[in-house]
């Protein structure tokens, strides 16, 4: 009898757990519609891009990246980090800026939410900016058609255009790695 009661109290207790989880997980995403959504922010070449912060896992120190042989232009090479084998991403390459030179700046963004694990190697972070979608303009800023589809809009920080880029672009790591 006591066990029956004690279940009955610890799923009742499961369900308000659950209830509240469910509740404060709701007025996250309603806060998110009425203040913004945040974007990690960081340069390549003298360009400045946002990433969003939802699609993001870890940002490291550049400690090198292990190149890997063959004709993937966007692939700057693999990273093993916690024992996971990560591609990187050449960002410069895509977006047809200067090579990077890698420095004490130098950082990888970890992603997430887009099926395989990828990482951009950044020049440097600017910063974390809760942005107002209303501040956007959906106005593409890119210099060539093919990449377009990476990036979505754009919109200024003081007097620095930043470009948005496309976390759903990037989900098939195939179509990045092996682009012409």
């Amino acid at each position: 009898m006591k066990e029956k009661e004690a279940i009955l109290r610890l799923r009742k207790r499961l369900k308000e757990l659950k209830d509240s989880y469910d509740l404060s997980v709701a007025q996250s995403f309603e806060t998110e519609k009425q203040s913004g959504i945040k974007f990690l922010t960081f340069a390549l070449d003298n360009e400045v891009y946002a990433w969003p912060v939802s699609h993001t896992s870890e940002i490291l120190e550049y400690r090198g990246i292990t190149p890997i042989p063959g004709d993937m232009p966007l692939l700057h090479g693999i990273v093993n980090n916690k024992n996971r084998i990560v591609c990187v991403v050449n960002l410069h390459r895509l977006f047809q800026l200067t090579q990077p030179q890698c420095s004490t700046t130098s950082r990888l963004i970890f992603t997430k939410n887009l099926g395989e694990e990828q990482a951009f190697l950044v020049d440097r972070l600017m910063g974390v900016y809760l942005i107002n979608t209303e501040q956007f303009s959906f106005h593409t800023p890119v210099r060539e058609k093919n990449i377009s589809k990476y990036i979505k809009g754009a919109f200024y920080l003081e007097d620095t255009l930043v470009s948005v880029l496309v976390p759903e672009a990037f989900q098939s790591e195939s179509s990045i790695l092996n682009k012409d």
